[in-house]
This record gives C-alpha cells, structure tokens and sequence, in this order.
C-alpha cells in the first residue's frame, strides 16, 4: 500500500508519469518489485487498488 499511496500522492492526482524500459512485461516479485515502478504500479491495479480511494490521501 505504501508505494501505491506514495506514486498517486506524487501525481496529484493525475495519471502517474511513469515508463517500462521492457515494454510493460516486467516480473514483479518481492526480489524484483523495486526494478519497474511503471509495472509495479500497473499490478497495483490489476489487483484493484484504487487511485481515488479516498483513505489514500
């Protein structure tokens, strides 16, 4: 949760700028999650964490 809340507080509510140097195929793993914020942040909502979420701000 907190690098989710974290990247939207960032963007300020807009879509974060964030980019995949592997086209958006990285694996996230706990060894590999810091590698990719792009991916990370795009599995945070494939498991339906919501960017408006108000208890996020």
């Amino acid at each position: 949760k907190g690098f989710f809340r974290r990247t939207i507080q960032k963007s300020k509510g807009a879509e974060p700028d964030l980019t995949c140097k592997k086209e958006g195929s990285c694996e996230i793993s706990p060894q590999t999650r810091n590698a990719c914020q792009y991916c990370r942040y795009k599995r945070c909502l494939a498991m339906k964490m919501d960017p408006n979420c108000k208890n996020l701000l």
